[in-house]
């Protein structure tokens, strides 16, 4: 097998990293509902607020592991990483008109591939709950 250089980030030339996490994904944690009515209203209400707050502390731990990635890119401490970033980069906001575009570019461009390779029924589904919410209709 032939030896195979890839590249880190550094070694890129690159100078600046704008703060713009480009990742998405979904997690369905489910019951059975005859499993559900099968528990009593305390088990219920137990697991709701256990839910709750698991989620809260998974939402923190990325947002915490999200800024460490900006420090140690930025050749930051506290930096979880092993090795010191060689050229740290600037890390840098987005500004007004930069979230305006990647706005723009999500709903002209990134929806309407993920609702085309969703079907029609996951489209009618994202459209009545997500979509309502955003005042965004998708097209199968």
């Amino acid at each position: 097998m032939p030896d195979i250089h890839v590249p880190k980030l550094d070694d890129r030339g690159g100078t600046h990293v704008f703060k713009l996490a480009l990742g998405w994904a979904m997690v369905v944690d489910a019951f059975s509902e005859k499993t559900w009515k099968g528990l009593d209203r305390p088990t219920q209400d137990f697991m709701a607020k256990q839910y709750v707050d698991l989620t809260k502390k998974i939402y923190g731990q990325v947002n915490d592991e999200t800024e460490d990635a900006y420090r140690c890119l930025a050749g930051a401490k506290p930096c979880n990483s092993p090795e010191p970033m060689r050229n740290p980069l600037t890390v840098t906001d987005l500004s007004s008109k930069d979230k305006a575009i990647v706005a723009q570019v999500v709903k002209d461009k990134v929806l309407p591939a993920w609702a085309k390779r969703c079907g029609a029924q996951c489209v009618d589904e994202w459209n009545k709950t997500v979509g309502q919410s955003l005042n965004i209709t998708l097209k199968p």
